[in-house]
């Protein structure tokens, strides 16, 4: 059983003068997610949120032109970088159309001169490190310069999108399995508080795992398998002792330390006796949104 999250990003660029006048107004353009937030989201070891209270740390301007790579772990040549904001962080979960996501936005402002210079880079970096890099990007998404003088300010718009599973609360994923000679057939669906709980911790961590037996939950133990850098793949191994289950298993919900994100449902359901032993193996795919 296998549920895939994605993520993706944008900036946006401001500059202004003291009196407040806009100077500049940029095109929103999209960012490339770096493989170590994959990795760190994978592993567990990264709050989907990247940092430990909820932003995203600093936005960060430099002047390296190199095309950015997914290897990247920061800016090729950083000129400056702040965490004040002139809009401070907010989350919204975006349910109204297809796909569902939860999206983080803020704008941060550079003082007057903080970020003089030929700016072409742009990235935003948590306490983990950077999220993602880009070249600054003009109307047509060609890379382009932004000059910004001593006596000029710099704002930069942020928009993170995560994406659950499936597109929306109504969307199901269906598929087979074999058991004991018979195809078993099983339904997947989202949780209605899946945004949040994807929002609220780890991800890649398989906190818990509960079968759906006789109408009723058991906890299963989970435990991790050692992660593969570059797989961008969670797996766990879940175990319940014989006993532990004794009836009919009509599925499982998989959970973050947050609460609920996916249930699998079972037709038909699976009997189960007290000398029978249950093990699954669970599995959480981390990708980008390609743009």
């Amino acid at each position: 059983m296998e549920s895939p999250f994605k993520t993706t990003a944008t900036f946006q660029l401001y500059k202004f003068k003291a009196d407040g006048t806009v100077t500049y107004s940029g095109p929103e353009f999209s960012n490339l997610v770096l493989n170590r937030v994959l990795n760190g989201l994978a592993s567990g070891s990264e709050f989907i949120r990247h940092t430990n209270n909820g932003t995203y740390g600093s936005v960060c301007v430099g002047t390296g032109n190199s095309t950015p790579d997914v290897e990247d772990t920061g800016l090729e040549s950083q000129v400056a970088c702040t965490s004040s904001t002139y809009a401070g962080y907010s989350t919204t979960h975006k349910t109204d159309v297809p796909p569902i996501h939860a999206e983080v936005t803020a704008t941060h402002e550079f003082s007057l001169g903080q970020a003089e210079g030929e700016l072409k880079e742009i990235g935003l970096r948590g306490d983990r490190g950077f999220f993602n890099r880009q070249l600054i990007k003009d109307e047509n998404g060609d890379p382009t310069t932004v000059s910004v003088g001593s006596d000029e300010g710099l704002r930069v718009a942020i928009k993170i999108r995560f994406y659950p599973p499936l597109e929306s609360y109504e969307s199901e994923k269906t598929g087979t399995f074999e058991y004991q000679g018979e195809t078993i057939s099983y339904t997947m669906t989202m949780h209605p508080d899946v945004l949040g709980n994807m929002m609220g911790g780890r991800t890649g961590s398989f906190s818990t795992v509960k079968a759906v037996v006789n109408g009723g939950t058991v906890h299963g133990s989970a435990t991790g398998r050692d992660y593969v850098p570059g797989s961008f793949e969670s797996v766990a191994d879940v175990h319940w002792a014989p006993s532990a289950i004794v009836g009919t298993l009509t599925g499982f919900i998989t959970e973050v330390f947050s609460g609920p994100v996916t249930e699998f449902t079972f037709d038909p359901g699976i009997e189960v006796s007290d000398t029978e032993v249950v093990d699954i193996v669970v599995k959480r795919v981390f990708g980008r949104v390609e743009e």
